[in-house]
């Protein structure tokens, strides 16, 4: 049987996640270590595979085979594009909390202008979510107050992956009140949840105003 081919990965967020799971389903493959951003720890716990501080550090590992390259920063180039004219804003999906180059140089046929940058400190960024579809399943239905009582009160039975749409009443508490509040607005006609709802989006509220919920993946299907 040929050997397995080692595996290292770089990013810890959403697509972080699907790659190592992917790595360790895999009957060719073994996952040996993560590195980068600030989730790299808990996944590597939750896989039983080693946590390297940075990029580099992960390439230099002599038992690793191939890199799986999820986000790139530190030092690294994250993406690249040759921008219109009359371009004012460029937007960099899936971007992990970091430091990051924006460097910029103008083209013209075959002339080259000298490069401008600056360095951009980027701070965690909020999950995308539907307030209330507590379960992920991209509904707002009465499995999602069944799943908010089924985790509260009964351990081992499922984990709050989005915290924040598990809060359907935005109060920034996570109790028997949010399996009462959609219970209520599914069959009494009551007040429906605050946004993001009824589509996905980002909570409008400053990032931990008034609330220690967490929002560790949270549920948007591709449109």
């Amino acid at each position: 049987m040929p050997a397995k081919i080692r595996i290292g990965v770089t990013g810890s967020g959403f697509m972080g996640r699907t790659h190592v799971d992917a790595a360790r389903r895999l009957e060719s493959t073994e996952i040996v270590a993560v590195s980068g951003g600030s989730r790299a720890p808990q996944l590597a716990a939750d896989y039983g595979i080693d946590c390297e501080p940075d990029t580099p550090s992960l390439v230099a590992r002599p038992d690793i085979d191939a890199i799986v390259i999820t986000v790139l920063h530190e030092g690294l180039p994250r993406a690249s594009s040759v921008l219109e004219p009359d371009t004012s804003v460029f937007r960099m999906n899936g971007t992990e909390p970091g430091n990051y180059e924006v460097r910029v140089v103008c083209l013209r046929e075959e002339l080259r202008g000298p490069a401008s940058s600056c360095i951009l400190e980027a701070e965690a960024f909020q999950e995308a979510f539907t307030r209330g579809n507590c379960n992920s399943d991209g509904a707002f239905d009465l499995t999602d107050a069944i799943f908010t009582l089924n985790t509260l009160f009964f351990a081992g039975v499922g984990e709050f992956l989005c915290e924040e749409a598990c809060d359907s009443n935005d109060d920034g508490e996570l109790n028997i009140t949010d399996a009462i509040f959609t219970l209520s607005a599914l069959f009494l006609g009551t007040a429906l949840p605050p946004e993001p709802y009824p589509s996905c989006g980002y909570d409008p509220k400053p990032a931990g105003a008034g609330s220690s919920l967490a929002c560790e993946q949270g549920f948007c299907p591709v449109q």
